[in-house]
């Protein structure tokens, strides 16, 4: 839309109201940057907090542009610059959104995060050898305990299968009233 609007006026560029430019790009300025600057330490490990943070930061650059052209306007009478500005801050705003909206779409595609290297876990993978013993149960308790009593129990049993029978890789998932689901 921005950019329809700023290609439409370069052949006809529309007198602004320069100084009521100026001062609202002055507000904006500060909002923008007093509210990027709350969020900043948020915005590193959330990716929500990541887009309002890169939406405040594009605000406060078209503010800044924004403020610039009021400024040309106002003093020198180039009412095209604002077609400019418009066009500029139209392609930064492309820009500045294309890296986030390619994280969003790696989340939504489930594809790895970048701190985890398949590689790395396929080569420790490939470090197991076949002489090592895996053991899979399922511990239906007869009574219904506490989550506590049955981490007990199963780290109990974990060391018995080290110990007695070297199988140092277990999983066993605890359960109670599943026997009598069948």
């Amino acid at each position: 839309m921005i950019t329809k609007e700023a290609i439409s006026r370069f052949n006809q560029p529309v007198e602004v109201d320069s100084f009521l430019v100026i001062v609202f790009a002055a507000l904006s300025i500060l909002v923008n940057a007093g509210s990027a600057l709350l969020i900043k330490g948020e915005a590193k490990d959330n990716m929500n907090m990541r887009s309002a943070y890169l939406h405040l930061v594009s605000d406060l650059f078209s503010s800044i542009a924004v403020l610039v052209g009021g400024v040309l306007m106002h003093y020198y009478q180039v009412y095209w610059v604002d077609c400019v500005l418009s066009l500029a801050i139209a392609a930064y705003l492309i820009y500045a959104s294309s890296g986030l909206l390619l994280k969003t779409l790696k989340v939504l595609m489930q594809f790895t995060p970048s701190h985890i290297k398949p590689k790395d876990i396929e080569g420790r993978i490939l470090q197991l050898d076949d002489k090592d013993i895996h053991f899979e149960a399922h511990i239906d308790f007869n009574n219904d305990i506490r989550l506590s009593e049955a981490s007990r129990v199963t780290n109990t049993i974990r060391a018995m299968l080290k110990n007695e029978f070297n199988i140092y890789h277990s999983i066993l998932q605890p359960g109670y009233g599943s026997r009598h689901l069948k």
